[in-house]
């Protein structure tokens, strides 16, 4: 994720070529910038509990 995404913002990822079709989701920036939660619905921003938290450093 972009370091200088901001609260507000939306990411759309999609995943193709699965066997199921193309899946694609909306990610929505949160706690500026450093969290992200999947977005069912742009009038709710975090339609689950879960969310997806960058984490600092190289982890390759």
């Amino acid at each position: 994720m972009d370091r200088n995404a901001q609260s507000g913002e939306t990411v759309g990822v999609t995943f193709r070529d699965i066997p199921q079709g193309d899946c694609g989701i909306t990610l929505s920036v949160i706690r500026d910038g450093s969290v992200l939660c999947v977005s069912m619905d742009l009038d709710q921003v975090c339609s689950f509990k879960e969310r997806f938290t960058r984490v600092e450093g190289d982890h390759g």
